[in-house]
């Protein structure tokens, strides 16, 4: 599903969008309303007994369940911006609603247009086309992001005793299906160094994980695209059945103590992070093997099966081809410190932070590791520290406060704002821009009428495949149709917006490099504040 929380965090936390900061005053005259109707999409007919749930970043607001009429109605609201949503097992799904409001300001008639989730109904078979039992089936959504997401997977089913399955609830967007096999057991193996000389098993033919309809890899899979309340059946999935292949390996301590309790994982990265595909439980020392891998790459990790501080783990990538493998031994390294420095391009001799800067780094294609901790709050110009990090290439976030924005992040001259940044590559070096630009956008229909709940796409022109986070912006429209984002950098731009688009946060990459020509230009010059209406777009017919 849609990640709620992804998008209200994008539209009301974000440097670009601006937020109204919660006061005693603001409590004391809190006068504000928000009322409106659930209905259904097309035909306008009320939807009743649905939670609406509103989000603030200044105040918890408790969800109202629509009446008999779909009405749903919130008092005494302060000033702020407001995010209105449907959670998934409602049954239902609508667009996240943006509403702003000043002082006592009453909001009233909003729209909130809800659909029955898509549906996708299959059934998993082998390659004998015997329905095949108890495998899972998730759909995975599938994103461009500049290459930071893979496929999010978002939904899971476990097909019964006739091998059938039923996903329920999708949201529009672009999929493929993934079937997946029991989970394999890695074994406590012990050998002699003339047992590995000899070691060389024979493949075996086995049912792996498979994409839709019949590929071993995601590369090769067939997508679709799922239109609201769409449903999809006969999605049948024929398990692939090729040779495997046994993976040995042994793990060493980080120093000669006393043997610890171990957990070893395989996984892939079939979705975003990673998919645990084999596990075991082990003391240091001892040797493992797992067999039943097809052709792929992988990644061995192992860590503590308890965790506490001075903990300390492995992440190796390895490829299987067409044999088995001995992998070197596995070696336990501590989790390290980044070392970081933050600098403010500005005129001021003492530029100072209306709040902190927020540094994260997200994990590359592997399983989370229990003991690390990837962010820092940084309050002021100087340097920092990013506490509990893996050896290994992490993509950098940096969210600046409004005003600001990331003018270069490098790590030992490289951009990693574009590229990963390898946690051992030395000092990370954030350069914010102070002479950033304002841009607000009045959304109007083809009769010059405001449309609420537009998305508005501000995108780098051009746009490059592997873009920083801060090159393709997505807001949405208030319910005057106006949208403001902050902090952008100067440089060209193309503008984008529409109605009624659907448009994923994880997947706006995708959608603005199909539609950027169609885009206004836009030169936005150091310190600009610029204002401008636009009429919506028409999204291109589909094929």
């Amino acid at each position: 599903m849609r990640s709620y929380v992804f998008l209200l965090v994008l539209i009301m936390c974000s440097a670009q969008c601006q937020t109204v900061p919660s006061s005693p005053e603001a409590t004391q005259l809190a006068g504000g309303l928000i009322e409106g109707r659930l209905i259904r999409f097309g035909t306008g007919e009320p939807i009743a007994g649905v939670d609406i749930w509103i989000m603030s970043t200044t105040k918890r607001v408790a969800p109202q369940k629509t009446d008999a009429q779909g009405h749903f109605r919130f008092e005494a609201m302060e000033a702020g911006r407001y995010g209105l949503a449907l959670i998934p097992t409602s049954g239902y799904t609508a667009r996240e609603t943006l509403i702003v409001l000043k002082e006592g300001q009453k909001a009233t008639g909003i729209e909130m247009r809800a659909f029955q989730g898509a549906t996708v109904v299959g059934r998993v078979k082998d390659v004998a086309g015997q329905p095949v039992g108890g495998v899972m089936v998730s759909p995975l959504r599938i994103h461009l992001a500049g290459g930071r997401w893979g496929p999010i997977r978002s939904l899971l089913a476990v097909t019964d005793g006739v091998g059938e399955f039923k996903l329920v609830g999708l949201e529009p967007g672009r999929y493929t299906l993934v079937a997946e096999p029991k989970r394999l057991t890695i074994k406590r193996k012990t050998w002699t160094e003339k047992d590995e000389e000899k070691w060389a098993p024979e493949p075996r033919m086995a049912d792996v994980r498979t994409y839709y309809p019949d590929a071993v890899s995601a590369d090769l899979a067939a997508t679709f695209t799922l239109e609201a309340g769409q449903a999809l059946e006969m999605m049948d999935i024929t398990l692939v059945r090729p040779e495997t292949y046994c993976v040995r390996s042994r793990v060493n301590g980080a120093t000669p103590q006393e043997r610890s309790h171990l957990k070893v994982q395989i996984a892939a990265a079939l979705y975003m992070g990673a998919a645990e595909l084999a596990t075991g439980d082990f003391a240091t020392g001892d040797g493992f093997e797992v067999c039943g891998l097809p052709a792929g790459s992988y990644r061995l990790q192992a860590g503590p099966a308890e965790i506490g501080e001075g903990s300390a783990y492995a992440s190796d990538p390895f490829t299987l081809t067409r044999q088995s493998l001995r992998l070197p031994d596995l070696t336990l390294r501590p989790l390290i410190q980044l070392p970081g420095r933050l600098s403010v391009d500005s005129t001021s001799d003492r530029p100072s932070l209306p709040r902190p800067v927020h540094v994260f780094l997200m994990s590359i294609g592997r399983l989370g590791i229990a003991h690390e901790q990837p962010t820092a709050e940084v309050a002021e110009p100087g340097a920092f520290v990013i506490p509990a990090v893996f050896p290994d290439e992490y993509w950098l976030s940096v969210r600046a406060p409004s005003g600001f924005y990331v003018k270069s992040a490098t790590v030992a001259g490289v951009d990693v704002l574009r590229a990963p940044l390898h946690a051992a590559g030395g000092e990370l070096i954030v350069v914010l821009g102070q002479d950033g630009c304002t841009l607000t956008v009045q959304v109007n229909d083809a009769d010059n009428h405001p449309i609420p709940n537009a998305d508005v796409i501000l995108g780098r022109d051009p746009l490059a495949p592997s873009y920083a986070p801060d090159d393709l912006l997505l807001a949405l429209c208030d319910q005057n149709g106006l949208a403001t984002l902050k902090g952008i950098a100067p440089g060209k731009y193309r503008l984008l917006a529409y109605a009624e688009a659907w448009i994923d946060p994880a997947g706006v990459g995708d959608f603005f490099l199909a539609n950027s020509s169609h885009g206004e230009a836009l030169n936005l010059e150091p310190g600009q504040n610029r204002t401008l209406s636009m009429t919506a777009m028409e999204l291109a017919p589909k094929k």
